[in-house]
């Protein structure tokens, strides 16, 4: 985003356009953004992405710009922009698991394999931090070179962990905030999504945790 007095003065009336982000990560963040200084989506405009986004944005068509980590870094490697905040000082955005219960359920040891191979995949990328941007920036063409990636992957937390109650009272109120919005057509209770002991299937890399 480039302008700090959008957020000190309020966000009435001023556009923001997303870039490159999933539809989900898009409105989480700006929901959030604006239910902390007091607004809603009735008080802003949104735009749908185009390839004219960036362009836009500069050209000060677009007030707000809400993007990735990774285009971030491209764009201030040729111009001044200002950061008005980061999705972790809304909430911890972490990668998300899922799966239907009855499989969690009928097949633990299929999904404890799977968690603990997820878990070796995380582990090396924070120990091979040089040899995961290579991989990436060569197989993931999206415009983005290995120091974007690099700056991306080190930015990021690494290491599997269960869901703590922390974890999900942010959720849930994420969940009440979308509920408010209009975006979920009914309120959730969060904690319904969690098997009773989830530990059961999980191996917990707490080492990497944060990191």
């Amino acid at each position: 985003m480039k302008d700090k007095d959008i957020f000190e003065n309020g966000l009435l009336n001023y556009r923001i356009k997303r870039r490159s982000l999933p539809t989900a990560l898009f409105f989480l963040t700006s929901a959030i953004a604006l239910d902390k200084v007091g607004l809603t989506y009735q008080d802003v405009k949104t735009i749908p992405n185009s390839a004219d986004s960036l362009k836009a944005f500069l050209n000060g068509e677009i007030d707000a710009w809400i993007t990735s980590d990774l285009h971030l870094a491209e764009v201030q490697k040729n111009h001044k922009v200002k950061v008005l905040l980061y999705s972790s000082e809304l909430f911890s955005n972490r990668s998300l698991y899922f799966t239907h219960r009855s499989f969690a359920e009928q097949h633990p040891d299929a999904l404890s394999a799977f968690i603990k191979a997820l878990e070796r995949v995380d582990r090396w990328i924070a120990t091979h931090f040089s040899e995961a941007v290579e991989l990436l920036s060569k197989e993931i063409n999206n415009g983005i070179d290995a120091k974007g990636w690099e700056q991306s992957l080190r930015n990021r937390p690494w290491g599997l962990v269960p869901p703590s109650g922390e974890f999900i009272a942010e959720q849930q109120y994420a969940a009440d905030v979308f509920y408010r919005f209009g975006l979920l057509p009914n309120s959730i209770n969060v904690s319904e999504a969690l098997l009773a002991d989830p530990l059961s299937v999980f191996e917990a890399n707490l080492a990497l945790a944060g990191r």
